[in-house]
């Protein structure tokens, strides 16, 4: 019979178990790194935050269901330092601007604090946007970004170049198409 000693099993199945969190699980978690300019793949769109610029998006335009996602990348840039770690949001409106879903976050999915940004980088911060399964219409999806100081509760309100107030910022998505059927 074959007998192999105990530590020769134990030692590399310790070393794997170790190995697992910062090979497979630390990636999956680690803030987006910045870019050195907008993407040619990149709508661009100008709105600042406070010390937080809106470059750009990038969305596909196409048809959307319910229960779909829509991939939404935001390129974010800092003109100075930020002492306060800001919370962002992406909505998706109908066309009477009634919220459909919303996506609350930190950006980065809370791996990028906007504290840690570098004014002048590039931040390109990604976020998968479910549409609710039992949304119904035929209507463009518009996309509503904006930021607020959690948990006071305030928000940056937009400028644009010019420095003049926006309303809000909202662009296009892509489509949506469902169903009135039950």
């Amino acid at each position: 019979s074959l007998r192999i000693p105990a530590p020769a099993i134990v030692a590399p199945l310790g070393l794997f178990a170790l190995a697992v969190p910062f090979v497979t699980i630390m990636p999956e978690y680690a803030p987006p790194g910045p870019v050195d300019s907008l993407p040619d793949s990149a709508t661009p769109l100008y709105a600042r935050f406070d010390d937080i610029e809106l470059l750009g998006y990038e969305t596909p335009q196409q048809r959307y269901g319910p229960d779909d996602i829509i991939p939404v990348t935001l390129y974010w840039q800092p003109v100075e330092q930020s002492d306060l770690d800001y919370s962002m949001f992406i909505r998706v409106l109908d066309p009477t601007d009634t919220i459909i879903t919303s996506v609350p976050s930190y950006p980065g999915y809370g791996s990028l604090r906007t504290s840690t940004w570098e004014p002048g980088h590039i931040y390109p911060d990604y976020y998968p946007v479910r549409i609710p399964d039992d949304a119904i219409g035929h209507w463009p999806l518009r996309l509503h970004v904006g930021w607020w100081k959690f948990p006071e509760g305030f928000s940056l309100d937009p400028v644009d170049t010019d420095g003049q107030a926006l309303s809000s910022v909202i662009f296009e998505g892509g489509a949506f198409a469902a169903s009135d059927d039950a």
